[in-house]
């Protein structure tokens, strides 16, 4: 039975939450800790690419505060994020996750553990009639205050998850900053993921001047994309705003700038 490995960031309470983020449903920023003379911190930059391992450190502090269950590298699909799908979210290369994570590893700052894969959940022996095989999402993704249990990926071949809530608002199960992202640079526009998900979080996921319930966010994101490509079109470039005529006057000189 194949396991893959679940990263997660060593005591995240102590060290990346405070009173006012235990508050929150959804972090938008994380107090990040400003001590530098620490063992840890010294031995991390101490190396030829040791800039770029404390760049994938952050990256995965942030990462891990957006996860359903913060401190951990827990994918909304419910699987582990690997150096791959760290590289997507960050835009850091792969290939600096890579030598970076052993590194957090050893000096304690990451923590892992085994994670069932989905191989091995399908291939897994029920015990007895009417049990159920464990899942991934046993480990749930918190939602605006509810923990919930996202299904695991539909397997090769069925169809593709729509984005119409099957609720008929997309408040009861809103879209991950990963989905938002991923649809976004899929159809090349210049909407900002993040931007999205707070307006419509903010507004309780409405839409239009009757406040009709969202039921498909990415019909909403194709709204927004042709609402800026509309306003772009015809916009003036800006005017140079020229000093007043007694000041061109008073500061022009024919003959060039004195000399030094």
């Amino acid at each position: 039975m194949s396991n893959m490995i679940l990263y997660a960031i060593t005591n995240w309470d102590q060290h990346f939450e405070n009173n006012r983020t235990r508050e929150m449903k959804s972090m938008a920023w994380v107090p990040v800790p400003n001590k530098m003379d620490g063992d840890g911190y010294t031995e991390l930059l101490d190396h030829p690419d040791g800039p770029l391992h404390y760049a994938a450190w952050m990256a995965c502090v942030l990462i891990a505060s957006r996860c359903g269950e913060r401190g951990t590298l827990l994918r909304s699909t419910s699987e582990p994020h690997d150096s791959a799908s760290l590289s997507r979210m960050s835009r850091i290369p792969a290939a600096v996750f890579e030598a970076a994570l052993p590194r957090l590893l050893k000096l304690g700052w990451l923590s892992r553990k085994s994670f069932p894969s989905k191989e091995s959940q399908v291939g897994a022996e029920i015990p007895q009639e009417g049990a159920s095989i464990p899942q991934a999402t046993d480990y749930g993704t918190e939602r605006n205050g509810t923990e919930i249990n996202t299904p695991l990926s539909p397997p090769k071949g069925a169809r593709a998850k729509s984005s119409r809530s099957k609720t008929g608002h997309v408040k009861n199960n809103p879209p991950s900053l990963e989905e938002v992202d991923a649809y976004c640079r899929e159809r090349g526009n210049d909407i900002v993921a993040q931007e999205f998900l707070d307006h419509y979080t903010a507004n309780g996921w409405v839409q239009g001047k009757g406040q009709k319930p969202l039921v498909d966010w990415k019909a909403a994101v194709r709204t927004w994309e042709t609402e800026r490509k509309k306003r772009s079109v015809g916009r003036d470039p800006p005017k140079q705003i020229l000093p007043p005529v007694e000041e061109q006057i008073l500061t022009w000189n024919p003959y060039g700038p004195p000399p030094p």
